[in-house]
């Protein structure tokens, strides 16, 4: 794991790709699109880190919020110590 950390330090591009794919792993888990398995996997490994829960979190308000069903008070109390787009990009 060392290895591949050294590497996205070093490649900022490498770091963008992982982001990207973290995203859309965040997506279909979101739209169930995970085989029950890859959603246990996701649950007990992807989410150990507050980062990545938080935007679970907002990526889930934002979804609601699209069609219509979130209000601005979920959006406000969903706590960020960044802009809540920096965690989607």
């Amino acid at each position: 794991m060392a290895a591949i950390e050294l590497n996205i330090i070093s490649d900022a591009s490498l770091e963008d790709k992982l982001h990207s794919a973290e995203s859309e792993l965040i997506e279909d888990y979101l739209e169930e699109m995970l085989a029950p398995n890859e959603r246990d996997l996701f649950n007990k490994n992807f989410l150990v880190m507050a980062e990545r829960q938080k935007r679970l979190d907002f990526l889930r308000l934002l979804k609601k919020h699209a069609q219509g069903v979130s209000t601005i008070e979920e959006i406000d109390n969903l706590e960020t110590e960044k802009n809540p787009f920096d965690l989607i990009s």
